[in-house]
């Protein structure tokens, strides 16, 4: 019994997860950035998790800000930009005309 409950809620979450993925995917399109792949659940959070796991010397707000920056030079042409932390879309406004 408990094991059937368990695995009806895992089955659910994964469900979930796809769900959202998609829709994810969907919106991706829209706005030009880095599309995270579709199961990458912590989205544009994995490049800054991973570089706070290397360097331990720096504090991860540094991270967060080499990670912007590198964003910045490469959608440097571009109005905006989106970055995803786990299912939520962050828009970035590289130029001021962007606004409007």
């Amino acid at each position: 019994m408990a094991l059937s409950l368990f695995a009806a809620v895992l089955l659910g979450i994964v469900l979930v997860l796809i769900r959202y993925s998609l829709w994810r995917k969907k919106y991706c399109h829209s706005l030009p950035g880095i599309e995270p792949g579709l199961f990458n659940i912590p989205g544009d959070l994995t490049t800054l998790l991973m570089r706070a796991a290397v360097d331990k010397d720096h504090p991860i707000l540094y991270h967060f800000g080499q990670c912007m920056k590198e964003r910045i030079e490469l959608f440097q042409q571009q109005q905006l930009f989106y970055l995803w932390g786990f299912y939520k879309p962050h828009i970035v406004f590289v130029k001021a005309e962007a606004v409007k």
